[in-house]
Parts: structure tokens; C-alpha cells; sequence
């Protein structure tokens, strides 16, 4: 158990390492690990299935690293740190357009969360409420993990997601901008040639938030493992967010927090 502890370390951090360069899918395996040490499944049968860290007595004593402080209960949504970026990617990666529109998770202080949890409450907290006329959605951590795990690519494929899950990871539920055909305000905007753009390019739809929204979870899932003081191996994480931010294409950033 120990072994397999430590492997899950281990792949957590090698997949934030390719997420911070520029590969962005690579995020997604973590859900499956995420899952690996914090999931427990109980059912009606008594086949339970108990997480890495529950069997080894330490997931209802640790304290979580959040950073998501915003609580307000008349948000439509909340994109706490979540930032709009723009990047340029092979055709074979976004065949219908040039340009890779999505989100990325820049934490103003990398070591220093909000506050930190006790393990039910960080696991069940929202990180995006979606208001809908009908009805009002919550996605949580365990709402995030388990359904990228299970249904979108982290382990296993569904040709049917859980819909507030897919509007979301789709951009459905984000900001749109469109018809700037100014060159300053479009670069400044949104990034890139606009003399070299095709149709698609000129609607800025970040997508994949759920991605951003893995490599938070990771980031604060590994913060919370480096306050274990009786590990037998070490945790060698550095974070660089600086890498995506500084690859950007658009000069600003698009912050969200709408409000009624």
C-alpha cells in the first residue's frame, strides 16, 4: 500500500509537470489517481472499496489546501482562479480552428492557500455554481473528479456526460467574445494574427475549464500530501504556472465572478 502510495505521488506530479508545459490533456489521468487515493465506495452488496489513504489511517485527519474562497450564495457563476488563455497548436490538436481557447488555474500564491479543510467538506465544496432559470448546479471537487474519471477519458469513455459537466467543459457555460475586428483590441483581447485567422477564430470560447479545474485539485491534493511529516519517501513538487501564463497569446486576461 505504501508502494502504491507513493507511485500515486509520483504520477500526480508528473502529470501536473506536462500540464504546466503546455500539455494540457495530460491533467486528465490525474483524475483517475485523485480517485485512487481519495474514493471510497460503499454499496448495498458489502462490496466497498476503500481509498489509498483511508486504508492507511491518514484521509480523516489531514487538513486540505483550498483556493477557492468565494462564498457568496447569489453568484451565477464564480470562476475564482481560473484565467481565459489563448494558444497556438497544431491542426491535428483543434482541426476546425488554429487557435486552443481555454482556462488556466494561476494562483496568486502558490504555497499559501485560501485556508485549509477537513477532507468531507473540501470534497463536497463547489468550485462553480451555475444558476439556470429551472434550477441551480453545483460542481464539486468530487463532482469534477469522479466524472472526468469515469465518463471523460480519465479512465473509461460515455458517449453521454452528465450534461452541466459537459455545458461546462464545452464553454457553453463562459464568457463569449466575437465580431472584434479591431487588430489592437482583437490581440489584446483574445491573441493572435488576426490577417491569418479562419471563421472559427474569430469567436473567443475558452473550453476544458475542467481541465484547469484537475490541475487545481492536483496542486492542492499534493500541497495537503507535503504536510505529512512521517512520509517515508520525499515529495519533490514545484509547481510552474508561469510557463502557460507566459505562452499565452492574448495580452489580458478575462477574470470571471458574475453576480446578480
Amino acid at each position: 500500500m505504501h508502494r502504491q502510495f507513493r507511485t500515486a505521488v509520483y504520477d500526480l506530479i508528473s502529470d501536473a509537470k506536462r500540464y504546466d508545459s503546455g500539455e494540457f490533456d495530460a491533467i486528465r489521468r490525474s483524475s483517475v489517481t485523485i480517485r485512487t487515493l481519495l474514493y471510497d465506495h460503499k454499496n448495498t452488496h458489502g462490496h466497498n472499496s476503500l481509498s489509498i489513504l483511508s486504508q492507511l489511517g491518514l484521509k480523516d485527519s489531514m487538513k486540505f489546501a483550498t483556493y477557492f474562497k468565494k462564498s457568496y450564495s447569489d453568484s451565477h457563476a464564480d470562476y475564482s482562479y481560473f484565467k481565459t488563455a489563448r494558444f497556438d497548436v497544431p491542426d491535428f490538436v483543434t482541426p476546425s480552428k488554429r487557435y486552443y481557447d481555454t482556462y488556466l488555474f494561476a494562483p496568486n500564491y502558490i504555497y499559501e492557500p485560501d485556508y485549509w479543510l477537513p477532507f468531507k467538506k473540501w470534497w463536497t465544496s463547489r468550485l462553480i455554481t451555475l444558476d439556470f432559470i429551472e434550477e441551480q448546479f453545483s460542481l464539486t471537487r468530487q463532482n469534477i473528479i469522479m466524472t472526468e474519471a469515469n465518463q471523460d477519458g480519465g479512465a473509461h469513455f460515455d458517449s453521454e456526460l452528465q450534461p452541466y459537466y459537459r455545458w461546462l467543459r464545452d464553454g457553453a457555460t463562459g464568457p463569449t467574445i466575437q465580431n472584434i475586428y479591431d487588430e489592437k483590441l482583437y490581440k489584446g483581447l483574445c491573441g493572435g494574427n488576426i490577417k491569418a485567422l479562419k471563421d472559427e477564430d474569430y469567436i473567443f470560447k475558452p473550453r476544458d475549464i475542467n481541465l484547469a479545474m484537475t490541475r487545481q485539485i492536483v496542486h492542492e491534493t499534493l500541497l495537503s500530501l507535503m504536510q505529512l511529516h512521517h512520509l517515508t519517501f520525499k515529495i519533490n513538487y514545484n509547481p510552474d504556472f508561469l510557463h502557460n501564463i507566459n505562452s499565452r497569446l492574448n495580452y489580458a486576461f478575462i477574470q470571471i465572478g458574475l453576480r446578480k
